[in-house]
């Protein structure tokens, strides 16, 4: 899903709690776009809210939230 919005222009933040993982598939993706990673606990409401914070000062808005 990331390497499709990329490819189309979209700028791509990566959230997971394994932060190996998350930062192999930057680098495998900052060729074809802007991307970052994020280490967090998704369901922990009040980090969420500190990393929409983050993402909002660095790229301005969030179009898409998608969570799989």
């Amino acid at each position: 899903m990331a390497e499709g919005l990329i490819k189309l222009g979209a700028k791509v933040v990566l959230l997971d709690l394994k932060t190996e993982s998350t930062r192999e598939r930057v680098s495998e993706l900052s060729n074809f776009g802007e991307i970052k990673s994020i280490a967090c606990n998704v369901l922990n409401k009040s980090i969420l809210e500190d990393v929409r914070s983050r993402i909002l000062s660095d790229f301005g808005r969030i179009d898409i939230f998608l969570i799989y």
